[in-house]
């Protein structure tokens, strides 16, 4: 939207509902989490969260900056969202949040997608990431905010990039974001690197003892539930 607040309207006309603040970088609304500095919103960033809540689409904090993340969830009027994120307890990536970022999100009513990408997921440096770290991260996320704000955010990218691709191209120009041990082949958890495995986390859901209730709204409920609240 560059600089022109006035620009979210004419998208929100064209059918976007969602949108992300900032990527890694710094965008003119606030920080990424990839910058060295964690600066906050913009006064941009602020008329934009205004704007947003009043044409009724979905404020994503995914890529923020902690600060950045945290002024808008305050600031906004409607449900955030962190689409596709986890716990920075049990993996040190700058893209994943602390607790204060994820109970705020809870509070204000919204949801954490766990991120099935292997740079936010691992647990030992040197060890590729696995299904059972998902589900780690996911009961992790009930017990600190309950199951009525998590759900799944895959970000699984099927067929979008080649090795040469990803290694030369995304890897290489997100060195801060991507551990230098993680390869093309684990970018993802094992045994849920693509959509025909998603069955493996109701499995894993349901060996963990979590009750049919509590796997529809990790499923899917709970974002439906927000989408509801907030699409206008």
């Amino acid at each position: 939207i560059e600089d022109d607040v006035e620009l979210l309207e004419a998208f929100h006309r064209l059918g976007v509902r969602i949108i992300q603040l900032c990527y890694n970088e710094r965008s003119l609304l606030g920080d990424g989490a990839g910058e060295k500095t964690d600066c906050g919103l913009s006064a941009f960033g602020e008329k934009v969260i205004a704007e947003m809540n009043r044409l009724g689409i979905l404020i994503d904090l995914s890529h923020c900056g902690t600060r950045t993340g945290l002024e808008a969830a305050e600031l906004s009027k409607e449900p955030v969202v962190f689409s596709h994120a986890n716990s920075k307890t049990l993996c040190k990536s700058v893209r994943n949040k602390g607790d204060d970022e994820l109970k705020l999100v809870a509070e204000k009513g919204g949801v954490i997608g766990i991120n099935a990408w292997g740079p936010v997921i691992w647990s030992k440096e040197g060890q590729p990431p696995a299904i059972n770290d998902y589900l780690n991260h996911i009961d992790y996320m009930v017990k600190l905010v309950g199951a009525d704000h998590v759900g799944i955010g895959l970000d699984i990218s099927e067929g979008v990039y080649t090795k040469e691709k990803w290694t030369a191209g995304y890897k290489a120009k997100y060195p801060q974001v991507i551990p230098s041990w993680i390869t093309f082949e684990t970018r993802y958890a094992k045994d849920l690197n693509g959509y025909l495995h998603v069955p493996n986390i109701t499995k894993g859901l349901v060996g963990r003892g979590y009750s049919d209730q509590e796997i529809t709204k990790i499923l899917g409920a709970n974002f439906l539930r927000v989408f509801e609240r907030v699409w206008k």
